[in-house]
């Protein structure tokens, strides 16, 4: 199904530059005392992400408002998706610099809550201390971590277009490119583990993570 979308994106893209579909093969989420407690406290069955990239929000909010969009595009996503369970996520790419940056790996997309008792910047903060820490006790994860971005979120007003029932915040929503799953999995161990000694300012009962096999349908940013 998704090859009607994508010939339908492709012949009139309108403002969008580039699509991509990561199709989540494995995951995990929260702990596995929550399993021993009756059970996870959130789960997703997401068989992929779709990532739409726009110049600017205006070209977004044209190409959404199109009647191409409303009458076509729109209407076909109906036969392969659940809207309703859809998390859709507006959000800014920022890239984080890696040790070692290099081509390929495997897609990770990293999703962490915050504890409710402290605030996003305060999350922001003790984040980005124990991110660089849990990469310098794992020399495995600080040697095949090549690429990082830092999805910011700042609307959740697109989830009105997509008929989405879900409007979770997450606090931090990273795409990591990975050599090897066991490597990420070594760095996610650590993280939990120092975020736990800090006042367990990561709600892992919340947090979640994908592993996807990426593929980019259309890029008009060559």
């Amino acid at each position: 199904m998704f090859l009607s979308w994508r010939c339908i994106s492709i012949k009139n893209p309108l403002g969008l530059c580039k699509y991509v579909q990561d199709y989540v093969f494995d995951g995990a989420y929260g702990t596995k005392k929550d399993v021993m407690d009756g059970g996870y406290k959130i789960t997703y069955s997401k068989d992929s992400i779709t990532e739409l990239y726009f110049e600017n929000e205006g070209e977004m909010m044209r190409t959404f408002a199109d009647p191409y969009v409303k009458e076509v595009v729109g209407p076909d996503g109906l036969n392969f998706s659940d809207g309703s369970k859809a998390l859709p996520f507006l959000v800014t790419e920022q890239e984080i610099q890696v040790p070692n940056p290099a081509e390929g790996g495997i897609k990770i997309f990293h999703f962490l809550k915050r504890n409710d008792s402290i605030t996003q910047e305060e999350f922001q903060k003790l984040w980005n201390e124990s991110h660089g820490e849990a990469l310098e006790r794992c020399s495995a994860a600080k040697e095949q971590l090549r690429k990082m971005i830092n999805n910011v979120q700042i609307s959740l007003g697109e989830a009105d277009y997509f008929g989405s029932k879900e409007t979770v915040k997450y606090d931090g929503v990273f795409t990591m490119w990975f050599e090897t799953t066991k490597a990420f999995r070594a760095y996610e161990r650590e993280l939990a583990a120092i975020a736990e000694q800090k006042d367990e300012f990561i709600d892992q009962s919340r947090s979640f993570f994908l592993y996807t096999d990426s593929c980019t349908i259309l890029d008009l940013t060559k």
